[in-house]
């Protein structure tokens, strides 16, 4: 290949605060994640993704050429080994120019300093790690880690949340490859022990959930499907516990997926029922996120649902005045609360 891969020569000066210069774009998805994942400190999240990411990137163009490599070899197995070998380089070095090419195309736009934490500054410029991206970016470190956030910023948000939260993600995929129960420690204080199935997407692909089964810490009441945002505000810990999910259990969730959605496995199934108005009737044929499934339609725009509570009061919510949910008469006691409460805040008549 045309560069010798080396580390960066900088010494920093002891409070490691490098200048990088980010687009427009990456600026504004960086600002919208940081609410999303609740990182108020810009240095914290900017040094987070460089942490959990700056190996995988493509950006990081030394392993992404070893990772191309192992493909190439895998693929041209059946040549001989000179032909292959040829073939390999050849092939190698076209992706190095379409990877130097990539890292060097991002706009340039607003110029910070951000303090770097000290294992990426040992990372980026100790011989003896495993940085080899100097020559790559003519020894700028501020050139090559801004590639590597923008090409993050250039994710869907559904991979750049598994990114941010690869901390997670990691013991989750741990305890599901060993069999080990989780300890989840909810925002509130409470604790769950879960046994985790999978990591899944919801149907429009746009986050992550934990999805298992799930009981009050240290009590003898029976599991039930569960699943969670990797994002929200809980602490995983992985115990020495083991647990199996039979094939029934399994069954059980992955039909719960198709037919409630990944979002609603907590709770139980109820009939809702919902009366439309005409427009009502169009926003619920248009408006497909989180929507339920009709079960029935019945005279005077009568819809009838079977699906969880939670599930039916924050979909047909959004219709407002476009929906009326009947049954249950709690849930329809509840979302009246709810109405009340806003009408009160707008009309100035909140409580102290």
């Amino acid at each position: 290949m045309s560069y010798t891969p080396k580390c960066f020569d900088k010494t920093f000066d002891g409070d490691n605060k490098q200048r990088i210069n980010l687009s427009d774009f990456a600026c504004v998805v960086i600002n919208e994640d940081m609410i999303a994942f609740n990182n108020t400190k810009k240095t914290n999240f900017i040094n987070r993704i460089i942490k959990n990411y700056i190996y995988e990137a493509d950006a990081s163009i030394h392993f992404a050429l070893e990772r191309e490599r192992v493909i190439l070899e895998s693929a041209l197995k059946k040549l001989d080994k000179e032909a292959q070998n040829y073939a390999i380089e050849a092939l190698l070095k076209y992706k190095e120019k379409e990877l130097i090419m990539k890292a060097n195309s991002y706009e340039r736009g607003s110029s910070y300093a951000y303090r770097l934490w000290e294992d990426t500054v040992q990372y980026l410029t100790n011989p003896s790690e495993e940085c080899r991206e100097a020559d790559y970016y003519k020894n700028k470190i501020g050139a090559y880690l801004k590639a590597v956030i923008e090409e993050y910023c250039e994710k869907p948000y559904i991979e750049r949340e598994r990114i941010y939260f690869a901390e997670k993600v990691e013991i989750i995929e741990t305890a599901i490859k060993e069999k080990r129960r989780l300890t989840v420690i909810a925002s509130d204080g409470n604790r769950y022990t879960v046994y985790p199935y999978g990591i899944v997407s919801d149907q429009k692909s746009m986050y992550n959930y934990l999805t298992g089964y799930s009981r009050a810490y240290e009590s003898d009441e029976e599991t039930r499907p569960m699943s969670m945002r990797i994002s929200a505000n809980n602490e995983f810990k992985l115990t020495k516990q083991n647990y199996h999910l039979n094939y029934a259990e399994k069954k059980e969730l992955e039909s719960l997926v198709k037919t409630r959605g990944v979002q609603f496995l907590l709770g139980q199934e109820e009939e809702i029922h919902v009366i439309l108005t005409e427009a009502g009737i169009i926003q619920y044929n248009r408006q497909l996120h989180l929507r339920p499934p009709v079960a029935e339609i019945r005279e005077g725009n009568e819809y009838i649902f079977h699906c969880t509570p939670l599930q039916a009061e924050i979909y047909f919510m959004r219709l407002g005045k476009e929906a009326y949910v009947s049954k249950p008469l709690y849930l329809n006691e509840r979302i009246k609360n709810r109405f009340r409460e806003a009408y009160d805040l707008y009309s100035g008549n909140k409580a102290e």
